[in-house]
């Protein structure tokens, strides 16, 4: 996995931590040994080829995993990040998807991807008008090609 993360998706491991193992037990782990963090990032593909939902599992979308995130999040500035994929026609796998987040977070805000059908849904317990401050984001770390401060121009407000 991380090698491919660095082939195809530019990865740098000096910038992150890269863990390899079961997200949802990762979880518990986590929770068991009250670690925090101040954003979390779930990017999980769903193999199920016969599911409308690409990403994320819907394992991962499950009430008690989304209050295992809560939980580990640090309680002032905490962010939970997912990237949502869907070829529901209806678009009722995001409404669920969104509900489920509302049930358990103050705050949601979406971000659609031009030309794609990935959505990122960040869900934070603070209003998250702090995304929308992008005059103090730098992008030189970043090992990704794209204009951030035009992704956080398009941020919506959810909830």
């Amino acid at each position: 996995m991380i090698r491919i993360a660095k082939t195809w998706f530019g990865l740098d491991d000096k910038l992150s931590t890269c863990i390899t193992a079961d997200g949802i037990e990762y979880l518990r782990e986590k929770l068991n040994e009250k670690t925090s963090y101040d954003v979390i990032v779930f990017d999980v593909n769903n193999d199920d080829s016969q599911s409308p939902i690409r990403c994320p599992h819907p394992s991962f979308l499950s009430q008690q995993v989304l209050l295992n995130v809560k939980s580990l999040l640090s309680t002032n500035a905490g962010l939970f990040i997912l990237n949502f994929a869907s070829r529901d026609d209806n678009n009722q796998q995001r409404t669920d998807c969104l509900k489920n987040l509302g049930d358990v977070f103050q705050c949601l805000s979406t971000v659609k991807v031009d030309d794609d059908i990935n959505e990122i849904i960040f869900a934070s317990e603070n209003q998250l008008n702090h995304l929308k401050s992008s005059g103090k984001i730098s992008q030189e770390n970043l090992s990704f090609n794209f204009d951030i401060t035009e992704l956080l121009s398009k941020v919506k407000i959810e909830k």
